[in-house]
């Protein structure tokens, strides 16, 4: 069952990366790095990409950003992913507050 578990978990990444490069590219977004792959546990670990992917919110402002996020956590994820790509969007928001 492990194996099966690592497989769909692969296949996850692998939409939710396609989904991520589809929307950089549909924004036009010009950041280094993108297409990025972002590899993020059921636990909420990041494993890859979590530096990419937060050079890519700060090219965006709160409404573009917003609408990232949005895409992202259409995706079929956990909640702990869930909250770590949210954690994510708070800390760039709160960022430019300081």
């Amino acid at each position: 069952m492990g194996s099966d578990l690592h497989e769909i978990e692969h296949q996850i990444v692998e939409q939710c990366f396609t989904a991520v490069s589809a929307e950089a590219r549909r924004r036009g977004l010009s950041v280094p790095g993108l297409p990025v792959e972002v590899v993020i546990d059921a636990d909420g670990t990041f494993r890859k990409g979590e530096k990419e992917l937060r050079r890519a919110l700060r090219t965006l402002n709160f409404e573009e950003m917003m609408k990232f996020i949005d895409s992202l956590l259409a995706e079929p994820l956990s909640e702990a992913q869930r909250l770590t790509i949210i954690n994510l969007a708070r800390d760039r928001v709160y960022e430019n507050a300081n």
